[in-house]
């Protein structure tokens, strides 16, 4: 897409390094939770998943807009990198000790079952330390490796966790002692390790001071960037669904979607590997023609294959899921079949998402992003009782091609109707 600039073998060397760690890191926890998925049933995955994506739902609330923020503030003037790293972290260390309490307390008043409330709350802590979820303390240093795309020190520590976590779950599952709650115990404290680890690895490029007074006066211009990139998530739709799944159905029928999930997540890596990568560059670029034109091919290109892909998986989803969870899970096969359009519909909206967030236009984006989120929870409160998990993945079908279309017309308008775009 980029080969022939200087730039664009930047770019391509960071989604390289995001892309290696995160294949790498998600092939040993694919690998570990096929084995969980096996040792626990449908029901029991069913219920771990819902929990689990209940607390990452709640992290995006800690999380905000600050990664997306700090980054483009931090691109356009990196001898203010260290600085904004410093001044926003005491701000985010009471957001995310706010939103873990939240989180337990939304627990509560959404009445899960017992053993689901339980898992949330023995793993409400990662909202603040991170790494499993995206939030909290390691994503802050991450978007400091981010802001001066140095990618490979995120690899390392997201290398550190996930293999640690891994050896230590597969040693669990060997001896025959894991359980729902001593998995969640392991998520936790593999977080914590990442965490000291990742501080050790930004001391290498910026003195780190340490306070938790919040500087009102310097965050104010910051406030409304964080709140407004906060708003809205990449993958919100579908770990939703779980949650929904949870209530309206049964957590088998989340045992099934979350079997589903967990391959599409695969292609994820790429998808999210590509957008860190470039966004950096696209706070600088955006407003060149080349560069918007150029990235277009690029994702359009990716697209077809994978959209190849999903009509390869039309044949052989009832292969894989059998051979990869066994009979208990061939339910998942046709949603697989169904949310693997995910990712090509995802991949293509990039384009449209980079202007918009690059150019500040994060109202619309905001807009953009909800209203196939209202739609998603609507089309599942209407599937979800009569069709269980393939009911929701139509439903994540639909609002992804919604967002699509909304992306995509955005992206188009704004090119033709703001003066800066060359």
């Amino acid at each position: 897409m980029f080969r022939n600039s200087e730039t664009g073998q930047r770019i391509l060397k960071n989604a390289a390094y995001l892309a290696f760690g995160s294949i790498l890191g998600k092939a040993a926890m694919f690998i570990v939770f096929i084995l969980v998925a096996r040792y626990f049933g449908p029901e029991n995955f069913g219920a771990y998943n819902t929990a689990f994506n209940h607390v990452f739902i709640m992290g995006i609330l800690a999380t905000l807009g600050f990664d997306m923020a700090i980054i483009r503030e931090g691109a356009r003037q990196l001898e203010t990198a260290p600085l904004i790293q410093n001044k926003i972290f005491p701000l985010r260390f009471w957001v995310s000790i706010f939103i873990c309490f939240f989180t337990v307390l939304s627990a509560y008043v959404i009445k899960y079952d017992e053993v689901t409330f339980k898992l949330i709350l023995i793993m409400s802590p990662l909202v603040f330390t991170g790494g499993a979820v995206q939030s909290g303390i390691i994503e802050h240093f991450n978007s400091y490796f981010r802001m001066i795309e140095k990618m490979q020190y995120a690899t390392y520590v997201l290398l550190f966790r996930t293999l640690l976590f891994a050896g230590v779950v597969s040693g669990m599952l060997f001896i025959e002692v894991l359980s729902l709650y001593n998995l969640s115990v392991l998520v936790v404290a593999s977080s914590i390790a990442a965490l000291f680890f990742q501080i050790q690895q930004a001391k290498i490029f910026y003195q780190q001071k340490y306070s938790l007074r919040i500087d009102y006066n310097y965050i104010k211009p910051l406030i409304r960037p964080i709140l407004l990139f906060g708003i809205v998530s990449f993958e919100i739709s579908l770990r939703l669904n779980i949650l929904m799944l949870n209530k309206l159905s049964n957590n088998t029928e989340a045992g099934y979607y979350s079997a589903a999930w967990n391959l599409v997540s695969i292609g994820t890596l790429f998808i999210a590997s590509f957008s860190t990568s470039i966004f950096p560059n696209s706070a600088r670029s955006i407003f060149r023609a080349d560069f918007r034109n150029k990235m277009l091919k690029g994702l359009g290109a990716g697209t077809l294959l994978f959209s190849l892909g999903c009509v390869a998986v039309f044949f052989i989803s009832e292969f894989m899921v059998k051979v990869i969870y066994g009979e208990a899970y061939l339910q998942a096969a046709i949603v697989l079949v169904v949310a693997v359009w995910f990712l090509p519909l995802r991949l293509l909206s990039i384009w449209g998402h980079q202007i918009m967030e690059s150019a500040d236009y994060l109202i619309l984006r905001i807009f953009i992003f909800i209203v196939p989120t209202i739609l998603n929870i609507y089309v599942n409160f209407l599937l979800i009782p009569k069709y269980g998990a393939l009911g929701s993945a139509y439903a994540s079908l639909f609002s992804n091609i919604i967002l699509l279309l909304l992306a995509m017309l955005a992206g188009a308008c704004i090119i033709k109707n703001d003066k800066r775009f060359g």
